[in-house]
């Protein structure tokens, strides 16, 4: 069994290289790269069963480096290495794919029993990938939502039933769903360490997670509109309850862990074969209150919301003028005053 280990400090490699029993734990070779572009050509190449990385890197953070893998479907093992005041970072990533983190500086008998903990998931996924699988069926799943939300099929009842029978999908078309449409500028994000598809990936995985209870990227859509990423999210009915404490939490992760405040619009219950419709009527709806940055709103309190006495989100504004950018803060203030 092989393990990667990238730090772009050489002395944390050495020190984790040497201080470990690898044959004891079962590792037979122990590859080193000092930068994300390096690792993921050893990752490509060597095809590592176990990958330790640290998030903060130059050229590809660590983040990038775990999307690469996501993306293409490696089979490995993912822990990351993080200093104390990258905690928060860490522990979100674990929400996209990441098995767990050691913080530094080291404690070897953390380290180690990290280490035991990777050796054990890399030796049940060679045996039982059900990884892969995974990651198949939440791609067939997702395009078929978009396909019956992009009104691809209609809002025919026996349309829908068709497509959900030609994908081998045991769903039924009349089936109870609810959508969260989520909207949130995203210039803030780009000046940091996020890029566009990083930040798709991200609010996928998080999305499915706090709204749909599912650990992977089953049920959310994501779209760019301009300065802003739009998300749609089919949440099961059983949900129904529980959806208004969950967008909740899914605002306190997004302005906490991705550093985005969106407005975020819910549906009432409906049956599966209507989605193409109730998504067309939100989507209208989230155009005139996406700048209202922080809400959580119903249909009924988006067209409240975005008359009379709603005009200016003034921490949306604040931020505009603190990064000097004019033509956001202009097309913010245009759009505002087109929507009232």
């Amino acid at each position: 069994m092989k393990i990667l280990i990238c730090d772009d400090d050489i002395s944390t490699v050495d020190v984790i290289q040497h201080q470990l029993n690898w044959t004891a734990l079962g590792v037979s070779q122990v590859l080193r790269a000092y930068n994300g572009e390096a690792a993921i050509r050893l990752i490509d190449s060597q095809r590592p069963e176990i990958i330790l990385c640290d998030i903060g890197m130059p050229k590809v953070s660590g983040i990038e480096v775990l999307r690469h893998i996501y993306d293409n479907k490696i089979p490995a093992v993912f822990s990351f290495l993080t200093c104390h005041e990258e905690f928060e970072y860490a522990r979100a990533a674990i929400r996209y794919g990441a098995s767990g983190y050691v913080t530094k500086p080291f404690d070897m008998a953390e380290l180690n029993s990290e280490v035991q903990h990777l050796v054990q998931q890399a030796r049940s996924r060679t045996s039982a990938p059900g990884r892969e699988a995974q990651a198949r069926q939440d791609s067939v799943l997702n395009n078929v939502l978009r396909q019956i939300s992009d009104g691809m099929v209609g809002t025919d009842l026996s349309a829908v039933a068709s497509l959900l029978s030609r994908n081998a999908l045991e769903l039924s078309a009349q089936s109870s769903w609810q959508l969260v449409m989520t909207c949130a500028d995203i210039t803030d994000a780009l000046q940091g360490p996020w890029s566009r598809e990083l930040l798709s990936y991200t609010l996928t995985r998080l999305h499915d997670e706090t709204l749909a209870d599912y650990i992977g990227s089953a049920y959310c859509l994501t779209d760019f509109d301009g300065r802003f990423l739009v998300c749609t999210c089919f949440v099961p009915g059983r949900m129904e309850q529980a959806l208004p404490q969950r967008c909740h939490m899914l605002m306190e992760l997004c302005v906490n862990q991705v550093g985005l405040r969106p407005s975020i619009l819910i549906s009432a219950p409906f049956p599966l074969f209507r989605a193409a419709a109730v998504k067309g009527e939100m989507a209208a709806r989230l155009s005139r209150i996406r700048v209202l940055a922080g809400k959580i709103l119903t249909l009924e309190e988006a067209d409240r919301a975005a008359g009379p006495g709603s005009f200016l989100d003034a921490h949306l504004l604040l931020g505009y003028l603190k990064r000097r950018d004019r033509q956001g803060c202009l097309e913010y203030i245009g759009m505002a005053i087109h929507q009232h």
